[in-house]
């Protein structure tokens, strides 16, 4: 039993003998060696928790990234689709205006020859019915005979210049106008204020106001009035030149001309 007791305490004595007959400086030098290892862990540890929060910070910041460009995604593709709808949209728009230019392609080479018929009625209204305001009608009929005429010119204008020729002729039916004229009376040319009755009569008196007379559609001729009639002129004159307020009057309208 003594043996074994000897045999057990022996490496503890060394270890003692070791530990007791080692410097100072060598147990500082023991220690931070012991400690090194423990101390490079918790610096790795301590640089991987670091990149660990860098990494979920950058994490958290591409995932943000990646749903922002989601909903981008999302924005442009409903943007192309609207794009697209606007495409096929305007598409069939300019397929029903091909088809209505085509259409009133046709439309005009139908109407245009209409527009002459309607401008040789003009010529004759104006030439066989009462003879007012000539100079100015014939130059209006004749514009409008060099824009008809002009292919550079759209239908649309044409019809808008042959519909305006129309109207100035339709209202002078509803019209009183008094101006002055030389004309033919009696076999003179004398100087007469001019009384138009819309389109129905055309009368004139002399600047005395001592003659009077009507034109005469048949014979395409002006025809002295009866003086008794003078008084009756000078009122009509005086309404149509807006210097007299409407009243009765009681002058002849001539006879009818049949063409």
């Amino acid at each position: 039993m003594k043996k074994r007791a000897d045999f057990i305490l022996y490496p503890a004595a060394v270890w003692a003998v070791l530990i007791l007959g080692t410097s100072v400086g060598s147990a500082d030098d023991f220690a931070e060696k012991a400690l090194k290892p423990a101390r490079e862990t918790l610096e790795i540890n301590r640089q991987a928790q670091g990149e660990q929060d860098q990494w979920a910070a950058e994490k958290e910041s591409l995932t943000a990234k990646f749903a922002a460009l989601e909903e981008k995604k999302k924005k442009l593709e409903a943007l192309h689709q609207e794009a697209i709808d606007a495409v096929d949209e305007k598409t069939k728009n300019i397929a029903s205006l091909e088809q209505q230019m085509e259409d009133l392609s046709r439309t005009a080479e139908e109407i245009e020859p209409f527009f002459g018929v309607i401008y040789n009625r003009l010529i004759r209204s104006v030439n066989d019915g009462l003879p007012f305001l000539m100079e100015e009608r014939k130059k209006r009929l004749e514009k409008l005979d060099l824009i008809l005429k002009d292919s550079s010119i759209k239908i649309s204008e044409k019809f808008r210049r042959l519909s305006e020729a129309l109207m100035v002729e339709a209202e002078y039916g509803g019209t009183l106008d008094v101006y002055p004229e030389t004309i033919g009376l009696g076999g003179k040319e004398i100087q007469m204020r001019i009384f138009r009755l819309g389109r129905i009569a055309l009368f004139c008196q002399s600047l005395d106001r001592k003659d009077s007379g009507i034109y005469d559609v048949s014979d395409g001729k002006w025809q002295v009035l009866p003086g008794r009639y003078n008084k009756d002129m000078d009122k009509a004159m005086e309404i149509g030149s807006k210097r007299r307020p409407a009243e009765l009057v009681t002058l002849p309208l001539g006879r009818m001309a049949v063409k």
